[in-house]
C-alpha cells in the first residue's frame, strides 16, 4: 500500500455514521498530522457555486468559512478527545484568524485558500500536514485529487445492520428520525462504494478502504495499513481511552431494525458487499412488518419532498448523490486481485 506520491493532504470520506470521527482521531495521533474532524466546507462551496476564480471577497468568505471550522474544533472542548482531534491555542488561532483577515488577491481558486488556511493552522500547530473528515466528499474526489495531486483519501464504511441502528437512533439537534429511510441509506452507501471502486481501478496508489468492524476489531492492524498508505507514523491508541462518540439520546431504549429494513437496504448494495468483503445480510421481506414499514416510507417521503421543494442546495446535492449511485463513471467494478 506504500506509494511513491510525496505527503499531501488526507481525506476521510464514506457514508456518515460509519465511524469517521474515531478514524479521525486516530489520525491525529500521528504528530505528523493536522486533521479536521466533521469539517464539510467544500458543501458550503458547492451551495454557494465558488468553484471558479474568486474574487478577494470570495476568497475571504472561504477563508472565514475554513476558520470557523478549525475554531470550533479547537475549542468546543479543550484537549483531544473523540470529536475535538486536534489542539490549538488562543495564540494559534489568533494567528490564523490574522491570516486569514490578509488582503485576498483576485482570481485565486478555491483550493488555493483551502490549501493556505489549512496548511497556515498545520503549521501554527506543529504539524507538517493537514487533512479532513466530510464522508461526502467522496462526491468532490475528482476536484480534490485534481487540485492536491499528491492528496489521498480514506475510505470508510460499514457493515449495513450497524450502519442502520445507527442511524435510525441518531438524536440531537442536527437529526431528524423522518429522514431515516432505509433504501435512501443503502443508496448512498453504494454511491460511496461505487466511488471507491472506481477510483481503486483508476488510481490505486491514492485511495484505501477500511472496514469499520476491522478498524474496531483489529485496531493494531487497521492502523498499521493506515499509516503505511498515509506515510506517516500512528502510534497504535487504546479505543477504549478515547472515549465512546455517539449522537444517541443517553438512556433511551435504543429502536429496534426490522428485518424489513435490513432487505431494503442491503437490496441495491449485494455486489458492492461481497466486492468489498463484507457479508451480504440474510435478511428477506415480511408481510407482517409492511405496516411499520409503510410508516417508515411514508414519514420520509413528505419530509425529503418539503425539503426539496424548498431548498435548491439539497437538491442539487441530492441529484448529485442518484447521479453517482447509480453510474460508474464509466469504468467497470472489478474484484481485487
Amino acid at each position: 500500500m506504500n506509494s511513491n506520491l510525496p505527503a499531501g493532504p488526507i481525506f476521510v470520506v464514506g457514508q456518515p455514521r460509519s465511524g469517521s470521527t474515531l478514524l479521525t482521531r486516530i489520525l491525529n495521533e500521528s504528530p505528523e498530522l493536522f486533521v479536521i474532524n466533521d469539517f464539510y466546507v467544500l458543501q458550503q462551496i458547492d451551495a454557494a457555486a465558488l468553484w471558479g476564480r474568486l474574487s478577494s471577497a470570495q476568497a475571504r468568505q472561504i477563508a472565514d468559512w475554513i476558520y470557523e471550522r478549525i475554531h470550533i474544533r479547537a475549542t468546543q472542548e479543550r484537549g483531544k478527545t473523540i470529536s475535538q482531534s486536534i489542539e490549538m491555542t488562543d495564540e494559534q488561532l489568533s494567528a490564523l484568524a490574522d491570516l486569514v483577515r490578509s488582503d485576498w488577491p483576485d482570481g485565486v481558486g478555491w483550493a488555493d485558500v483551502l490549501d493556505k488556511v489549512m496548511s497556515g493552522a498545520a503549521k501554527l500547530s506543529g504539524h507538517a500536514r493537514w487533512g479532513y473528515n466530510t464522508p461526502q466528499d467522496y462526491l468532490h474526489l475528482d476536484r480534490l485529487f485534481a487540485a492536491f495531486p499528491t492528496s489521498k483519501a480514506v475510505f470508510l464504511l460499514r457493515e449495513p445492520v450497524s450502519l442502520l441502528k445507527s442511524y435510525k437512533n441518531v438524536s440531537g439537534p442536527w437529526h431528524d428520525a423522518r429522514r431515516y429511510n432505509p433504501t435512501t441509506i443503502g443508496l448512498a452507501w453504494r454511491a460511496a462504494a461505487r466511488s471507491y471502486l472506481r477510483l481503486r481501478e483508476s488510481d490505486p496508489e491514492r485511495v484505501l478502504f477500511v472496514n469499520y468492524g476491522d478498524l474496531v476489531s483489529d485496531t493494531s492492524a487497521a492502523v498499521a495499513r493506515l499509516a503505511a498508505f498515509v506515510g506517516a507514523e500512528i502510534p497504535t491508541p487504546d479505543l477504549a481511552a478515547l472515549g465512546h462518540n455517539s449522537s444517541h439520546e443517553q438512556g433511551r431504549r435504543p429502536l429496534p431494525v426490522s428485518e424489513n429494513e435490513v432487505w431494503l437496504a442491503s437490496l441495491p448494495i449485494r455486489e458492492e458487499l461481497e466486492l468489498l468483503g463484507f457479508e451480504v445480510p440474510a435478511a428477506s421481506f415480511r408481510l407482517g412488518g409492511a405496516a411499520s414499514l409503510a410508516g417508515i416510507y411514508a414519514r420520509g417521503l413528505a419530509f425529503h419532498l418539503s425539503g426539496l421543494a424548498t431548498d435548491a442546495d439539497r437538491r442539487k446535492r441530492v441529484l448529485r448523490l442518484v447521479q453517482s449511485s447509480v453510474s460508474q463513471n464509466g469504468a467497470p467494478i472489478k474484484r481485487a486481485s
